[in-house]
């Protein structure tokens, strides 16, 4: 299985400040299996970086449908909120 080899590759490409790299690695290793909640944590965390602030949201979804039990996302998630002014989503 590749895909946590390309989330891997994906976190190497962010650490080294490739940001467009580390996207494709995430989208691929999605492509590969869509249920991967490291994929979709780590393309939000990219995505804020850029400041696409809904790709984030939709990204950090994801992934708590995938684990609605994932503290980390529930708190990247209330952070994206509350950037983008939105303090009642904020606080859920």
């Amino acid at each position: 299985d590749f895909a946590p080899a390309l989330v891997n590759m994906g976190n190497v490409s962010k650490e080294l400040r490739r940001s467009e790299e580390a996207i494709g690695c995430y989208k691929k290793a999605l492509e590969i299996d869509p249920d991967l909640v490291e994929a979709h944590i780590n393309l939000g965390i990219v995505f804020h970086y850029f400041g696409q602030l809904e790709d984030t949201i939709e990204s950090y979804q994801k992934a708590l449908s995938i684990n609605p039990d994932n503290a980390e996302v529930y708190y990247n998630l209330g952070c994206t909120f509350q950037v983008q002014g939105n303090v009642d989503e904020a606080s859920k």
